[in-house]
């Protein structure tokens, strides 16, 4: 008899934690779903790995915004569009969410509303490099 693997409740972009070298969770973001979305291919910062369905767990959807994410924001009602970085979470006097916003020249705006920013990269991409290469150094050390 066979036993259908489990599928997947993640989407592309997903930061998950995943087990690899047996039990050791790492983090990583996906950047595929493949095989009838029973496996996730996720990129741990210097390589991307097949892992099964049982074996990823989701911390951060893509939708949700994070300090340090990688944003464009377009402005309501215009067509231009300006990169940025999510610098946190504000709340305006009247209890409206918005974020703080960090432009790649400098300037900083506050109480930008969700539906103005996009999600272009999340701000764990470069955790994820600094761990698997400090992990890599521990293996080759040992």
């Amino acid at each position: 008899m066979k036993v259908e693997e489990e599928k997947i409740q993640i989407n592309v972009g997903d930061v998950v934690k995943a087990k690899i070298l047996g039990n050791l969770m790492a983090e990583g973001v996906v950047v595929d779903v493949t095989d009838n979305e029973t496996k996730a291919d996720v990129d741990f910062g210097d390589e991307v790995e097949t892992i099964s369905a049982k074996d990823v767990f989701v911390v951060s959807g893509w939708g949700e915004l994070e300090k340090g994410d990688r944003v464009e924001v377009k402005i309501d009602g215009s067509f231009l569009k300006y990169p940025g970085t999510i610098l946190g979470v504000t709340i305006s006097q009247e209890g409206v969410i918005g974020y703080s916003v960090k432009s790649v020249d400098g300037d900083v705006e506050d109480d930008i509303p969700k539906e103005w920013i996009i999600k272009v990269g999340t701000g764990r991409e470069l955790a994820l490099k600094k761990v698997k290469k400090t992990f890599n150094t521990i293996k080759v050390r040992i």
